[in-house]
């Protein structure tokens, strides 16, 4: 840990600094993060216990996906897939704990195999899910945005009119990733020659260990020339999205709001993935009751939304928080580690990739 604090201790620093800087904005604003314990009350026990049964098969889905992507790599062929799930849970733990998304180095230090199965070959794998889940997710959004026909509804006090902006250079920018993404699976060995030619001439052996993380990093790329493993992965991810989406309509409904239209949900739904898409605070603080209160601001009254809305985005927030950490937890005995050994696990990663 104390090694971990060393390497991180800016991204750690700032991120709180973020987190107390969103904080003291929605207090400005007048948007509750916790909110009265009456409003609270006025969500149903049944839309908590069914929105936590579709946000687990979501989060099933959603790790589940990981198998195809490293399917078509060799190296992984003999690794089961429950260690696979197991992995993909304590990363997911490991991203919300951890700042600015550093946790991402969780699932291949601790999926790697030393001198078998390289940490850069299972890093490009979890790089093309964050791209892929990118561009899916955001093109899910605009759609929902079309179909919704989102209008501002009183006076609110975000920003709503931006969303639209902010969806379209969101799907832009994961779009080009994308294609960069392709083209370097592609056209890996020219990428190799390339560093071979320029860096080469400067450092042989620097240019002989690029050359060697490169073909690893394309090694986890294997999968884009598989038809049927891209095609179940994106096929998963509309599957994670709507059971997503209907969690969070049963707990809006639940609440006493008007229940959303399933263009609207959708619409939430993609905010807040947008949100937490972002390197973010720990626990995706600030972010994350941005992104809710902005999606239910563009379809409820001000008054609905500060009101028990506030009760809904705080609940939401402690199960997608907490859930994950919990499975996280028990993913972890089951491989029979401690927070303390992964935490080990993932420094030895940082150190040497390979």
């Amino acid at each position: 840990m104390r090694e971990w604090l060393l390497r991180h201790w800016i991204a750690l620093v700032s991120s709180i600094a973020l987190a107390l800087a969103l904080f003291g904005l929605l207090r400005m604003i007048g948007l509750p993060v916790v909110p009265q314990r009456a409003l609270l009350l006025r969500i149903a026990p049944w839309a908590v216990a069914l929105h936590a049964v579709l946000y687990l098969g979501a989060l099933y889905v959603r790790s589940y996906r990981w198998v195809w992507l490293l399917a078509p790599i060799p190296e992984a062929a003999h690794v089961p897939v429950r260690r696979i799930m197991a992995v993909s849970f304590v990363g997911y733990g490991a991203v919300i704990l951890m700042p600015f998304r550093t946790g991402e180095v969780v699932r291949p230090a601790l999926l790697r195999e030393k001198g078998k199965l390289s940490g850069w070959t299972i890093a490009a794998t979890v790089a093309a899910e964050r791209i892929m889940d990118g561009v899916v997710l955001t093109a899910l959004l605009l759609v929902s945005l079309l179909l919704a026909g989102p209008l501002e509804v009183g006076d609110s006090r975000l920003p709503v009119r931006a969303i639209w902006q902010s969806a379209y250079v969101a799907f832009g920018l994961f779009a080009v990733a994308f294609l960069l993404l392709v083209l370097f699976g592609w056209r890996r060995a020219f990428a190799v020659r390339l560093v071979e030619k320029t860096v080469g001439r400067l450092s042989a052996r620097l240019a002989e260990r690029l050359a060697m993380t490169l073909r690893r990093l394309a090694e986890g790329l294997a999968f884009l020339v598989h038809a049927h493993h891209s095609v179940r992965f994106v096929l998963a991810t509309i599957l994670y999205f709507a059971l997503y989406a209907g969690s969070v309509h049963v707990m809006v409904a639940g609440s006493g709001m008007r229940p959303p239209e399933i263009a609207q949900v959708c619409v939430i739904a993609g905010l807040m993935h947008l949100g937490a898409m972002l390197p973010n605070a720990p626990g995706y603080f600030g972010a994350y009751q941005f992104s809710v209160y902005a999606g239910l601001a563009m379809f409820y009254a001000e008054a609905d939304v500060t009101g028990v809305g506030s009760a809904v985005v705080f609940a939401l927030y402690v199960l997608h928080m907490g859930l994950p950490l919990v499975i996280a937890i028990v993913a972890l005995a089951l491989m029979r580690l401690t927070p303390a050994r992964a935490m080990a696990a993932a420094v030895a990663a940082e150190r040497d990739p390979n």
